[in-house]
């Protein structure tokens, strides 16, 4: 499945900014698309990340069935590992990532499991 980049604002918004959010089915202040895709995967939050390097930009999602809470713990320190790791790749990200952890309060996925994760998104 393509994502059109246009339709989701405050993801473009992110990889633009470098900066981090969470969208969950539960908070006022999500985009109404994000909440959207969210209800159509079945899930209910997601911690959005964008990251840019100088030949290309990505956005790391992580998913959460219980809901947002765990993810707005996490946020700060997803971002810091994913600007890191941008400096330490630049150029050589040549396969897919996959994140799957199962804890014990509920599952937190990538949307891997729907699209190609560590694809570079262009524009």
């Amino acid at each position: 499945t393509v994502y059109r980049l246009a339709d989701y604002p405050s993801t473009a918004h992110s990889i633009a900014s470098g900066e981090a959010f969470v969208a969950a089915v539960d908070l006022d202040t999500s985009d109404p698309a994000e909440v959207r895709l969210l209800q159509e995967l079945e899930y209910r939050a997601v911690l959005v990340v964008g990251v840019s390097s100088a030949a290309c930009s990505y956005v790391l999602e992580i998913f959460s069935r219980t809901g947002h809470q765990e993810l707005t713990a996490i946020a700060p320190y997803v971002r810091v590992l994913a600007h890191y790791c941008i400096t330490k790749c630049d150029g050589q990200l040549q396969h897919e990532v996959v994140v799957d952890r199962h804890a014990a309060e509920g599952e937190v996925s990538s949307r891997a499991h729907h699209t190609t994760a560590a694809t570079p998104i262009s524009g």
